[in-house]
């Protein structure tokens, strides 16, 4: 019976060790695109405060290693994908990491938590050409202005 129960303990040891050993491996964009995937669905509705109604967003990590794209139509979502990015996107959205992300989905004052994130260098919105930088400069004043209402 003590075998039997220590046998157990020691598979579940190296279950939980093997777990976090894979967590530990991923990198920062696998964590964000994993998060991102469990939290939006295509089909969401874009707030009507962020002006991104047809457009392609590459999202990249801080240090510029590609996560994946966001495709919206019509304030919708139309398309998420992981580890592809889109040939000439309108803005290039980059992220600090997985947490930044948690941070703005769970909180009471998302609009708040978003320009905090911003304010801080941890969420950096870039136009890819004249038009969509101008576009990029007044999403963040929006960002401001939603999170005194929020």
């Amino acid at each position: 019976m003590k075998k039997t129960i220590l046998i157990m303990i020691l598979l579940i040891a190296i279950f939980t060790i093997s777990a976090n050993a894979q967590e530990e491996t991923k990198t920062e964009a696998q964590k964000i695109c994993e998060y991102a995937e469990s939290q939006f669905v295509v089909g969401l509705q874009i707030p009507s405060f962020i002006p991104y109604g047809n457009d392609v967003l590459n999202i990249q990590t801080l240090e510029g290693e590609n996560i994946g794209y966001l495709e919206t139509k019509n304030n919708i979502l139309e398309a998420m994908e992981c580890g592809e990015t889109k040939e000439n996107p309108t803005f290039i959205i980059k992220i600090k990491d997985d947490q930044t992300i948690k941070n703005i989905v769970g909180s009471k004052k998302p609009a708040s938590t978003l320009n905090e994130e911003i304010s801080q260098g941890n969420i950096a919105i870039e136009g890819t050409n004249f038009g969509s930088s101008v576009s990029s400069f007044f999403t963040k004043i929006a960002i401001k202005v939603a999170s005194w209402f929020d």
